[in-house]
């Protein structure tokens, strides 16, 4: 079998269109999509690469000081910062409306719908993370 049809970070760079689904009904797809690049890709790995290269960058510089780094995230800043790794693997949206009106598809708007919509934000988190999303699928596995 050949491998290279699973090549995750090349179908993850490339991204796929999410269709989301009615929060209080999953079997109701809306028509509202979502574009993302998946858990494999560039963004998302370069995203983790410089949040860990920053945690480790400020326990360097406690301990010149000679202080442990001990300080703990907090709540917000954990979802503040999944947030923005949300924002980073997604490129772009088509038919979401607020209040009959469109919503433009740009950074502010996509951190903002993230925070201020956590079922959006829950099924948007839910596919990034999902290898198989991106993959096609096949009966000749």
């Amino acid at each position: 079998m050949d491998i290279k049809k699973f090549d995750t970070i090349a179908v993850c760079d490339k991204g796929k269109e999410l269709q989301l689904h009615n929060p209080a009904n999953a079997d109701e797809m809306l028509d509202i999509f979502i574009g993302l690049t998946g858990k494999d890709g560039s963004a998302y790995t370069e995203f983790v690469r410089e949040a860990t290269d920053e945690r480790l960058r400020q326990e360097a510089i406690a301990a010149r000081k000679g202080k442990k780094n001990t300080r703990q995230k907090g709540m917000e800043e954990l979802v503040a910062e999944d947030t923005e790794l949300l924002v980073t693997c997604t490129t772009g949206w088509r038919n979401i409306e607020e209040n009959g009106q469109p919503v433009v598809f740009n950074v502010a708007n996509c951190r903002r719908i993230y925070t201020e919509y956590p079922w959006l934000r829950q099924q948007v988190f839910e596919a990034i993370q999902d290898i198989s999303f991106f993959l096609e699928k096949s009966n000749d596995v």
